[in-house]
């Protein structure tokens, strides 16, 4: 962000064409629209400045303070609502959700995602629901994600093996890994080599995606993203990805023409086997491409990794910071696992205060702080204001689970505070929407939680720990990250202490 501003201060004649032509943009608003209240703008950048050295989940929430739970802000030629309160939340993505069904688009969408022809930016219409059907029913379904627990536990044993006690680990860095790992073999099967390949590079997508950029600022100027280099950098990221997923066809092609498989149905299928079934079936309507195959693994590899090792690091700092809450969901979990040789996913279901903690870790630390944009298809009025056509709607979904009308000791970290609510955070409660609501709710919430609760579970029952270096529970530094994916930004390095009385065969 202050990149942006710096920017636009050393180049005072790009400043100064961007000015003269702006009127002729068409993301501006009509006159006689009555817009929400929002803050004063300034010529070229409209409110840029005010987000400069602040995290925009928390900018946006301060100044919804002075201007009210749903604004108007111009992000340069980007008119914008940002919408700060659950009661607004819920006109916007339930009362008017159809109206707000579709995706903007950005630069980096469109090459990353193939075309926005991913789950997560793909417009609205027949595309998206016949990619949302797959999703539910095939690809994510509750079924296909138990089907996932094998992996879930291979993985956790590589994970302990690849701990030494009493040396400190980045907590981040072996989470990212062996939730990757559990992607890439739910999605190619054991055989994929490219797993460390695939991370770097998802982890550069999260990166590009993250942040303001002047092509999506100024979309009439896309071509100084071609001058600063930015779009031949997004279309190598983007041929790196292509590479690796064309090799793992590839791989798969030659496997399938060798007759290794039947051709019938099976439970075991990875994701990769369900979408060249569906490929070669047909009857969608639509011709469905190994680019459109290509663009949903980005989906999967972009949310399913970063969304669940962000929730796990943030959900072990909580718990570093809250040594009575970590005492507390550990004998849980102990008692729940003692003596069991299999950990069955009733066992992880009869968890409650853990899933106490998730939810709370969730409700401060959404992955997704400002949920994915909205665009306008169909004016409609939120709070009494005019949202027209072609807008961009944000729901700022951090400001919605700390809003002390709905919160008592909002930015506390207190577990107990879901004992006695039926509050969730599955679409329904808009206090509480870290997956959003509606018809853009993430699809793959089930997949995830399911590997946030089995990996902390285990981490819990198998290792006490401890920080390193003598620091206390207060030097914890809680600094976030800024992007799509809000992270912790000094990574939480931890001290693992093998729990002697656990076996760690007995649990798999």
């Amino acid at each position: 962000m202050d990149s942006i501003i710096i920017f636009f201060l050393i180049v005072p004649p790009l400043i100064i064409s961007l000015f003269l032509l702006l009127n002729s943009n068409p993301n501006r608003q009509p006159h006689h629209v009555n817009l929400p209240p929002g803050p004063r703008t300034l010529p070229v950048i409209g409110n840029l400045h005010q987000l400069a050295g602040s995290l925009p989940h928390r900018a946006f929430r301060d100044l919804a303070h002075t201007h009210g739970p749903i604004m108007h802000v111009q992000l340069a030629q980007i008119s914008t609502i940002i919408i700060s309160s659950p009661a607004l939340a819920k006109q916007a993505l339930k009362t008017h959700d159809l109206a707000l069904a579709t995706r903007p688009t950005s630069l980096a969408s469109r090459i990353l995602f193939y075309n926005n022809t991913n789950i997560a930016f793909t417009p609205y219409g027949d595309y998206w629901r016949q990619l949302r059907k797959i999703c539910s029913l095939q690809l994510l379904s509750a079924k296909k994600v138990r089907s996932f627990g094998p992996i879930l536990r291979n993985e956790f044993e590589g994970f302990v093996k690849l701990l030494s006690e009493g040396e400190a680990i980045n907590v981040h860095e072996k989470v990212s890994e062996m939730v990757n790992n559990v992607v890439c073999v739910s999605s190619f099967g054991d055989n994929c080599r490219q797993r460390r390949e695939l991370l770097e590079i998802v982890d550069r997508f999260g990166k590009e995606l993250s942040g303001f950029y002047l092509a999506d600022l100024f979309p009439d100027y896309e071509f100084v993203s071609v001058i600063l280099g930015r779009k031949s950098r997004l279309l190598k990221l983007r041929r790196s990805f292509d590479e690796i997923l064309d090799e793992i066809l590839e791989d798969r092609r030659r496997r399938g023409s060798d007759g290794d498989g039947d051709g019938e149905v099976s439970d075991d299928e990875d994701i990769l086997e369900v979408l060249l079934r569906i490929k070669e079936e047909g009857g969608f309507g639509f011709a469905f491409t190994n680019d459109n195959i290509k663009a949903i693994f980005a989906d999967i590899f972009a949310a399913g990794t970063d969304t669940s090792s962000i929730t796990i690091e943030w959900a072990m700092t909580e718990m570093m910071r809250n040594p009575i809450v970590m005492h507390k969901v550990q004998t849980e979990v102990r008692e729940a696992f003692n003596g069991k040789k299999t950990i069955t996913e009733k066992d992880l279901q009869s968890l409650n205060y853990l899933q106490l903690v998730i939810k709370e870790t969730l409700r401060l630390h959404s992955p997704v702080p400002l949920l994915l944009p909205r665009e306008c298809r169909e004016q409609c009025r939120i709070g009494g204001y005019d949202i027209h056509v072609n807008q961009k709607v944000m729901i700022n979904a951090w400001a919605c689970a700390t809003d002390p009308e709905y919160w008592e000791d909002a930015e506390s970290f207190k577990p107990e505070r879901f004992e006695k609510t039926s509050v969730d955070f599955m679409g329904n409660d808009y206090e509480f929407i870290p997956f959003g609501a509606g018809r853009r709710m993430c699809p793959g919430v089930t997949f995830g939680l399911r590997s946030v609760e089995f990996f902390l579970a285990h981490m819990l029952y198998f290792y006490d720990w401890s920080l390193p270096d003598g620091l206390s529970p207060t030097d914890i530094d809680m600094t976030e990250t800024e992007g799509v994916f809000t992270g912790k930004k000094d990574h939480l390095r931890l001290v693992p202490t093998f729990y002697r009385t656990a076996t760690v065969d007995g649990a798999f």
